[in-house]
C-alpha cells in the first residue's frame, strides 16, 4: 500500500517547479496516483502540444504506482460524492 495518493495537480506542481513542488518531491518514493489523475498529467502536456512519446518518457521514470480505475473503484469513487461535493472536490479528487 502507498503512503501518499497523489492528485494530478500536486503532480503537475513537481513537473513545473511550482509552489508545493517540494513537498511532493518528498513524498514521491513509492506514492500512487489513479489512472484518471494519470490521464489529466497527461492532458496537460497534450493540450500544449507534446507528443506522446515525449509525455511518456518524462512519466516513465517516476516512481508513482497507476492504479487502474476497475468497476469497484469507480463505484467506491462515485460513492463519496456527498462528502466530496461540500468540500468543493471533483471527481479527479476522489
Amino acid at each position: 500500500m502507498s503512503a501518499f495518493v497523489l492528485d494530478a495537480s500536486a503532480l503537475l506542481a513537481l513537473l513545473l517547479d511550482e509552489p508545493g513542488a517540494d513537498r511532493v518531491k518528498a513524498v514521491l518514493d513509492g506514492a500512487a496516483m489513479g489512472a484518471v489523475n494519470w490521464a489529466e498529467v497527461v492532458s496537460h502536456d497534450a493540450k500544449l502540444g507534446a507528443a506522446r512519446t515525449g509525455i511518456e518518457a518524462m512519466l516513465r521514470p517516476l516512481p508513482i504506482r497507476v492504479v487502474p480505475a476497475d468497476r469497484d473503484l469507480s463505484v467506491s469513487a462515485g460513492m463519496l460524492r456527498p462528502i466530496t461535493l461540500p468540500l468543493g472536490l471533483s471527481l479527479g479528487d476522489r
